[in-house]
């Protein structure tokens, strides 16, 4: 089950990136990703045995979506357009997008709990949509689209 709702959550993913779109300053849908991640890991977890080597794997596997995903804010393109601020991912982001998914289900090949990263891949989806959100907004804010951060 969970690898359907990824896949509705990649298609809408892909959808979304390579439409051009307002940029917002808040938005939700990351933390609700990442959420409900972490509640389906938290149904997952006491069934299976996670050791130590599986949390070494899964890091591994969040920082190099991290990584990916940091990149992948640059291949975002941002511009005006009637005054207002949009974003419209590249091929390239989308690819990312897909590497980044490959890469967390691979990890599990590394793994000693069967099905892991597949319990993990929504709170990873939150991660990485947040960390490029992030970047993304840190982006334009650098270049002057968007008010800097009050402290």
């Amino acid at each position: 089950m969970n690898l359907v709702i990824a896949a509705a959550v990649l298609i809408w993913l892909l959808y979304r990136q390579l439409t051009e779109r307002p940029v917002k300053e808040r938005a939700l849908l990351g933390w609700i990703v990442l959420a409900y991640g972490l509640f389906q890991v938290s149904r997952f977890a006491p069934s299976a045995p996670v050791t130590s080597w599986d949390v070494v794997v899964l890091l591994v596997s969040a920082l190099l979506g991290w990584a990916l995903a940091t990149f992948r804010a640059f291949t975002v393109r941002l511009r005006r357009r009637d005054g207002q601020l949009t974003q419209r991912g590249t091929v390239v982001t989308a690819v990312l997008w897909v590497v980044g998914l490959g890469q967390h289900l691979l990890s599990e090949l590394l793994m000693t709990t069967p099905a892991l990263a597949q319990t993990t891949l929504l709170a990873y989806f939150g991660l990485v949509i947040l960390v490029q959100r992030g970047v993304l907004l840190a982006r334009a804010r650098a270049a002057g689209h968007l008010p800097a951060r009050s402290a």
